[in-house]
């Protein structure tokens, strides 16, 4: 048998630039998908990422392909943050950590909501790499809305899966007006504000 040969030096670049052209693809995908739902144009995402539209195919055969990496990218980019949000928990305090990552949250919701609805049945399959990832951000949560609960920086009676539906639910209340934005912002600090308020026995059996 011969001797293995090594990669040539051109070998690495080439690697390289798929790397790029990928997280290029990812990016203008997620901007297209934001501003006008699932259906954009492939010509249109390739020419954001500034590659032909053959490049997108051979990255990704089909559009639920794309939405699936799109949406996985964006799953593992919000469990990082969350991550990293626990590790400094002590610094920024566990309260605006939390916040912070619940804005993150809002913004990607505006990515879920454009899917077309045709789409979302398969994405949500087990097997598929954006429903994994949305398993681990989902465990990463829990584990900074524990930290939050335990530093008694929020009440203890709180589920974190009903803060995140609660964030879901006023985006989708919201959507569609003319400052949706402002407007989910807006009652997503009250729900916070009220996620810090302590209620005693007393007050909870209304006395």
């Amino acid at each position: 048998m011969s001797a293995p040969q090594r990669a040539t030096p051109e070998a690495a670049p080439a690697r390289a630039d798929v790397r790029r052209n990928r997280r290029r693809l990812l990016d203008a995908a997620r901007a297209a998908f934001t501003e006008g739902g699932v259906d954009a144009p492939p010509a249109e995402i390739a020419r954001r990422a500034g590659v032909g539209v053959g490049t997108l195919y051979r990255h990704f055969p089909d559009r639920a392909s794309l939405v699936d990496a799109v949406l996985g990218d964006r799953y593992d980019t919000l469990r990082d943050e969350a991550d990293r949000l626990l590790d400094a928990c002590a610094a920024s305090g566990a309260f605006a950590a939390l916040t912070t990552w619940l804005d993150l949250f809002a913004c990607h919701l505006a990515l879920f909501q454009g899917m077309a609805d045709s789409l979302r049945p398969t994405l949500l399959e087990p097997a598929v790499d954006a429903a994994r990832g949305c398993d681990a951000m989902l465990a990463a949560w829990d584990r900074l809305f524990t930290r939050a609960q335990q530093t008694g920086a929020i009440r203890r009676d709180a589920r974190p899966r009903d803060i995140l539906r609660a964030v879901n639910a006023l985006r989708w209340a919201t959507q569609g007006t003319p400052t949706a934005t402002d407007e989910a912002d807006r009652l997503r600090a009250l729900l916070l504000d009220g996620l810090r308020y302590q209620h005693t026995d007393g007050i909870r059996a209304g006395r």
